[in-house]
């Protein structure tokens, strides 16, 4: 199961995931090593909690559903991890997630200045 990747997602600890699921901290710690598996309730809970199919939960699914990305909380690790993997792109692939990126942050630019229209 993903429940360390999710967790570390969504920038809690093993402490919250087990007191906002009802678990004993050893429970939950039990399912994330993978020295216990949970039961089919246990199982929907958890994926309700990270806001992910069970299939994607149980490792079925190989991508997350775009909506996972919305709440994503970068740490210092992640982007870390980012810029190595960055690092190793061709120049060809830079320069294209270079253009991705800017035509995100334009999209973004544009949808800010639409919402201000509409404010009343």
């Amino acid at each position: 199961m993903r429940l360390k990747e999710l967790r570390k997602n969504k920038g809690v600890s093993q402490e919250q995931v087990a007191h906002d699921l009802g678990l004993s901290l050893r429970g939950y710690q039990n399912y994330e090593y993978g020295q216990r598996e949970p039961n089919i309730e246990t199982i929907l809970k958890l994926a309700e909690y990270y806001n992910v199919t069970v299939d994607y939960l149980l490792e079925k699914e190989t991508i997350q559903p775009l909506d996972q990305f919305e709440n994503l909380k970068f740490t210092k690790e992640m982007e870390k991890k980012a810029n190595e993997d960055y690092q190793k792109l061709s120049p060809q692939d830079k320069a294209f997630i270079a253009r991705m990126v800017k035509a995100l942050v334009d999209s973004h630019k544009e949808h800010e200045k639409q919402d201000k229209k509409n404010v009343p």
